[in-house]
């Protein structure tokens, strides 16, 4: 285990020494107009029963650029981006790590069997009537754009585990490729609409497959009424995905909410639950590659600046996913598990968050996994 913390920590010190203390923490930048961003995200994980261990990275560049300011009814013009990359560090990917442990999802996000470059987002964005509409149109990621919160989703800050980073039960997180995300924001409403090119296969930019026309189409009303308790963030999406060569029609629906309690938001709850039908492989070899899980969802707890200090922040979430009829034909069944992280800011670029798992695996035993993350990041 001596030699994968190693593996895991050498890169980070070197790129600390070249790292600038003015570095702001992603979320922050986030708000701001214009900013370009690197993020480096090693992690290591350990299966304490099956006695795996899994170390993996993810280099992250990211940005936002206004080509033209403007306000009134046509607005600012802008272009997004995401790049990255990914790569297994150790001797055992994530999916493999939680397919020895009897798992119907991975423990964390980062499976890469192989390392990969990907394009996740480039789009332009258009704002109108002062920003309350905008349309943007190009590669588009929907895990990010519908039923998203700031304490999951895939944001290598909080939670690891696959079920509460992405969403195991539906084809529409993952469907990034070419297409237009429209979204209408009121005081107390929005929505938003996505169509994504459903079965891209190019990690940069898939022509071929959008003139196919398999596409993902979701429709999310949001709702954020002003209550004196704190802020409520409630939604709920339908959404389809054409079959392909491979897979068939899946039509689901996700509900998501975010309270943060206080005006302060030192308390926070959150949760998601996903439900689909279809999208079943045309053949045996197809539904072992489709997704696992048909029902999928967590609930979760945060403790924003724990212990009094700006610079903690500590989670829980409870996980639960039942499997489709074929990988219930392969042993697997109902699980159920409970995640727990310690995120420690330990400079305005650099965090470590130590996580501990515990979950019910196919053999009805309890498996737990640990790891560590760590985080550096850099904005101009």
């Amino acid at each position: 285990m001596t030699k994968f913390i190693y593996r895991l920590l050498a890169p980070c010190f070197l790129l600390a020494a070249s790292f600038s203390g003015t570095a702001e923490i992603l979320d922050d930048s986030l708000d701001r107009d214009d900013y370009m961003q690197f993020v480096f995200t090693p992690l290591y994980q350990r299966t304490l029963n099956a006695g795996d261990e899994s170390s993996n990275y993810e280099l992250d560049f990211l940005g936002l650029k206004t080509v033209r300011q403007s306000a009134g009814t046509i607005g600012n013009t802008r272009i997004a981006w995401w790049g990255l990359r990914n790569e297994t560090i150790g001797n055992t990917p994530a999916g493999e790590l939680a397919s020895d442990a009897g798992l119907l999802w991975n423990t964390n996000d980062g499976d890469a069997p192989e390392a990969s470059n990907f394009l996740g987002v480039l789009v332009v964005e258009q704002y109108f009537k002062n920003d309350a509409l905008k349309i943007s149109a190009g590669k588009v990621f929907p895990g990010n754009d519908v039923a998203v919160s700031d304490y999951a989703g895939d944001d290598r800050s909080t939670f690891m585990s696959e079920i509460i980073a992405s969403d195991i039960a539906g084809q529409y997180f993952n469907a990034t490729g070419l297409g237009g995300v429209v979204t209408y924001e009121q005081p107390a409403w929005f929505i938003t609409g996505v169509v994504s090119d459903a079965t891209a296969e190019d990690e940069f930019i898939d022509v071929s497959t959008f003139k196919d026309g398999n596409f993902l189409y979701a429709a999310e009303a949001g709702f954020t009424p002003n209550l004196q308790q704190g802020s409520l963030v409630a939604t709920v999406m339908p959404y389809t995905v054409d079959s392909n060569e491979q897979l068939k029609r899946e039509t689901g629906v996700v509900l998501a909410y975010t309270f943060e309690y206080g005006d302060n938001a030192e308390f926070a709850s959150f949760g998601r639950y996903t439900w689909r039908d279809g999208g079943e492989g045309r053949t045996e070899s197809d539904n072992a590659e489709a997704l696992k899980t048909d029902m999928a969802g967590h609930i979760g707890w945060a403790w924003n600046r724990a212990f009094g200090r700006e610079n903690q922040q500590l989670g829980t979430a409870l996980m639960y996913a039942s499997p489709t009829d074929y990988q219930r034909r392969q042993g697997l069944s109902t699980q159920y598990g409970v995640e727990s992280f310690w995120r420690v800011s330990v400079t305005p670029w650099f965090s470590i968050t130590p996580n501990i798992q515990l979950l019910r695996n196919s053999e009805d035993e309890l498996e737990t996994v640990v790891g560590l993350r760590l985080k550096l990041q850099y904005s101009m």
